[in-house]
């Protein structure tokens, strides 16, 4: 009677984790965190702030290709803090994990061209 107690567990659990396997495969959708973007460019200069608000809205509005832009821009000029760089870091890798639709080469690219230059 155990056995079969044991084995009825065991098949749920197998049966819970392959369910939840499913359920963040087709369901749950990963997110970028805008937060911690604003969060890092709290003390910045008034034109970078301008600069992360529009890639927050649009972040937020699923455009990848505008956001990264701005986002590149911010990279390009230099001068960030080590937790400004893990952020746009960290938000480039969020951004490659969506799904990119029509545009995936040129967010790719640009994911890439972003991360090179927080690199050096």
């Amino acid at each position: 009677m155990k056995k079969k107690v044991l084995i009825a567990l065991v098949a749920l659990a197998v049966i819970a984790g392959i369910g939840y396997g499913v359920y963040q495969k087709v369901f749950a959708q990963r997110r970028v965190n805008t937060s911690l973007l604003t969060t890092a460019f709290a003390p910045a200069p008034a034109e970078v702030k301008t600069q992360i608000d529009q890639a927050v809205v649009a972040i937020k509005s699923a455009d990848w290709l505008a956001s990264l832009k701005t986002l590149k821009e911010i990279a390009d000029k230099g001068g960030l803090s080590q937790e400004q760089k893990d952020v746009l870091g960290g938000t480039c890798s969020d951004i490659s994990g969506m799904k990119l639709g029509a545009n995936a080469a040129a967010v790719e690219e640009l994911i890439l061209e972003i991360q090179t230059k927080l690199a050096e």
